[in-house]
């Protein structure tokens, strides 16, 4: 069952709509329930990440397909798992990045971790701040 909770300035969680109100009320106060958090990932910051990748890729001389590069920016970035090749190779594929694999507080560390491979490898000497400035002017974030 999933239910959507908002936390408050007390600390506490709260259902955040009627569905998740009625299920929370099955429970009797002070019982003790195990849940796994998700935090519910924000399309506008994806679009922001793909606006960053869009920015290095314009600013680099390295690759000339945007795919290919945004796999290896991933993969530069940690976010990889190992491939064992049946000749034994092994080889690093990125992670998907899709909503269903990653919540929002692991999409905001692989978002800063692709700054910091982005500087490192692709476009070195950008001031990291000014790059997620540059980005956040070009769709209008505050």
């Amino acid at each position: 069952m999933r239910i959507y909770l908002k936390k408050q300035l007390s600390g506490a969680f709260t259902p955040d709509d009627e569905h998740s109100a009625e299920i929370a009320r099955k429970f009797k106060v002070g019982e003790v329930v195990r849940t796994d958090v998700h935090k519910e990932r924000n399309l506008k910051f994806l679009r922001k990440y793909f606006a960053l990748l869009a920015t290095a890729f314009d600013n680099q001389e390295q690759y000339t397909d945007f795919d290919e590069f945004r796999e290896e920016v991933t993969i530069q970035s940690g976010y990889y798992t190992l491939h064992h090749g049946i000749n034994g190779e092994i080889t690093k594929r990125a992670k998907s990045i899709s909503f269903s694999r990653m919540d929002e507080l692991e999409f905001c560390e692989l978002y800063q971790r692709t700054i910091d491979a982005l500087i490192t490898h692709f476009i070195p000497g950008t001031d990291p701040a000014a790059l997620d400035s540059a980005v956040s002017d070009i769709l209008g974030f505050a």
